[in-house]
């Protein structure tokens, strides 16, 4: 394979394992089939899902299609730093990581650039036991990468091995045995993540807080937080979100949650995901890990916690739909003193859904709608809640026997 062909190889190879093809095309849309270094052109990544054609058609979903800048390329081999090729490279570069090992970490303020491995899942950034493996400024794209071996950078979801700024792209990537967080997206808005997925990372997958129009999109987060066991650890957890789709993301064999949203989440859709086989934990001397699918908890408004709402405050509807959770240790689902809440054509087999109320004043369970969803061997659990108040509305179908209507801690 001539060198000049590495980055079409990249993006046809890049999803071939997840069923699917990825093809680059130019600006006048023609497929782009060979580049070489020094190259400049303006194009899109398009993927094509394993439902259409293998030859691409002439639109493709939105969800699919993103913008690539007008940039030059330049390939670099694992004796090269990464760090040095970003800060060199002008606005719209394209880097190419040959295949190999780069033992090296990356922390620059420098965006705009897209880099790339030049064989999908073939190119591996080791932090070495550095805890921030990879940081980049706004407006980077970071496709087919393995990133493996940070160090933990404490609790919270500002920590991780990846860090993210606003307007990224993560595409194609694998984050693993990373001791702490596994992908952060703090304090960054517009950032996408597609097919990226966060194993065995020691307190958690994919998180982040203070974010605007965050989108996850075939992602999966998986046998998280089996060491650290943190308290706040799991597969994932978010605050403080401002827009957020969840489309297609897969959350198990988690210690504690699989994905949360733990205060002042707004505008959140979750659609035909997957929550299983989370993991409840005992720990010695501390509270024991829940292992629950999914959690919404003081969200559906903005607000600081112990005060009352003020003029300034915001409502925003969290919406778990056409989903699938099942065999989770704990629960499949929670909803905890949040508002605006819509949990609709969901499938729970040997899970329940738990609605909660109680001790997080002024903050309080209402409008909340249950609907259209399906319970094998679980139910609907109330914990501290009346149904029929505060425009609690709830319609169960069961699918086979065993479905139920249950209270908890004495419903009030």
């Amino acid at each position: 394979m001539k060198r000049n062909s590495y980055l079409i190889v990249f993006l046809v190879c890049a999803s071939a394992a997840l069923g699917q093809s990825v093809i680059l095309y130019d600006k006048a849309g023609k497929p782009v089939a060979e580049l070489k270094d020094g190259d400049t052109l303006t194009a899109r990544i398009i993927v094509v899902p394993p439902t259409q054609p293998s030859t691409q058609p002439a639109t493709a979903p939105a969800e699919y299609a993103y913008p690539i800048p007008r940039g030059n390329i330049k390939t670099i081999s694992p004796a090269d730093s990464i760090q040095d090729a970003m800060n060199a490279a002008p606005a719209g570069s394209f880097i190419v990581l040959a295949d190999g090992v780069y033992k090296q970490t990356v922390n620059t303020n420098r965006g705009g650039i897209t880099l790339l491995a030049a064989h999908a899942g073939q190119a591996i950034l080791d932090g070495a036991g550095r805890a921030t493996l990879f940081k980049c400024g706004a407006g980077t794209t970071v496709a087919g990468i393995r990133f493996i071996n940070a160090d933990d950078g404490g609790a919270g979801n500002d920590f991780a091995a990846v860090q993210l700024g606003s307007g990224c792209l993560m595409q194609d990537c694998e984050i693993k045995d990373c001791k702490g967080g596994g992908v952060t997206t703090s304090h960054a808005d517009n950032c996408t993540l597609v097919r990226v997925r966060a194993l065995s990372c020691g307190r958690y997958g994919i998180g982040g807080s203070v974010c605007k129009d965050l989108k996850l999109i075939d992602t999966e987060c998986a046998f998280n937080n089996l060491t650290a066991l943190d308290t706040n650890g799991g597969g994932g957890k978010f605050t403080r979100l401002d827009g957020a789709l969840f489309l297609r993301h897969k959350a198990h064999d988690n210690a504690g949650v699989g994905l949360w949203f733990d205060a002042y989440n707004i505008d959140v859709r979750v659609s035909d995901c997957d929550f299983y086989h989370n993991l409840s934990k005992d720990r010695p001397g501390k509270p024991r890990l829940d292992g629950d699918g999914i959690w919404f908890e003081i969200s559906g408004q903005t607000g600081s916690e112990g005060k009352a709402f003020g003029a300034d405050s915001r409502q925003g509807p969290l919406t778990l739909e056409n989903s699938r959770l099942r065999d989770n240790e704990a629960e499949g689902a929670v909803v905890y003193a949040s508002c605006n809440v819509s949990v609709a054509g969901c499938t729970f087999i040997n899970d329940a859904l738990v609605l909660k109320d109680g001790n997080r004043f002024p903050f309080s369970l209402h409008d909340v709608s249950v609907t259209g969803n399906t319970f094998s061997n679980g139910g609907v659990k109330y914990d501290h809640v009346i149904p029929g108040s505060r425009n609690i509305s709830v319609t169960v179908r069961t699918e086979r026997p065993g479905g139920s209507l249950s209270s908890a801690a004495g419903a009030r």
